[in-house]
């Protein structure tokens, strides 16, 4: 009969050292974005149907400005995979891409920027683990705002 025991003891060297994380758990998605590199405060997000179109947005907690909004063709949230921006999304793997920057009154009306290209991506799990992520998207104003936003980060619904 062979019998084999193993032992095994940690050398205490007086120091500590880090540990790899390798293997470790990774830290959860949470929603937040950028507009010309100032994080909004607390985003909050959003996702719904209108008008024949799924819509994935998120707010300022704070400030309730900026916004975003992602409208995708469709009742349906979109499914995994990237999507091209563009004005008017009529057909799976297109959205449109909008950036609210100030605030709608009857005097002034909602100020609005919208990209004309780019890509969101979308990794479609489960409400509410579903996300769209987004880098350096340009949204210029129309009318007399022609004033140019870049936009990044990660929208979870």
């Amino acid at each position: 009969m062979l019998l084999c025991i193993y032992s095994c003891s940690k050398k205490d060297s007086g120091t500590s050292s880090s540990s790899s994380t390798s293997g470790s758990n990774p830290q959860p998605t949470i929603t937040n974005f950028s507009v010309n590199g100032v994080a909004a405060n607390t985003p909050i997000p959003s996702s719904y149907t209108l008008g024949g179109n799924f819509i994935v947005g998120a707010t300022d907690a704070t400030y309730s400005y900026p916004q975003l909004q992602l409208t995708f063709s469709g009742n349906m949230p979109p499914i995994s995979g990237p999507y091209t921006i563009v004005h008017t999304p009529t057909s799976p793997f297109y959205c449109s891409f909008s950036l609210i920057t100030a605030t709608s009154s009857t005097i002034t009306p909602t100020i609005t920027s919208t990209a004309s290209s780019g890509i969101v991506n979308i990794s479609a799990t489960a409400t509410p683990n579903n996300t769209a992520s987004f880098s350096n998207i340009l949204c210029t104003g129309t009318g007399t705002n022609t004033t140019t936003y870049t936009v990044s980060g990660t929208i979870k619904y």
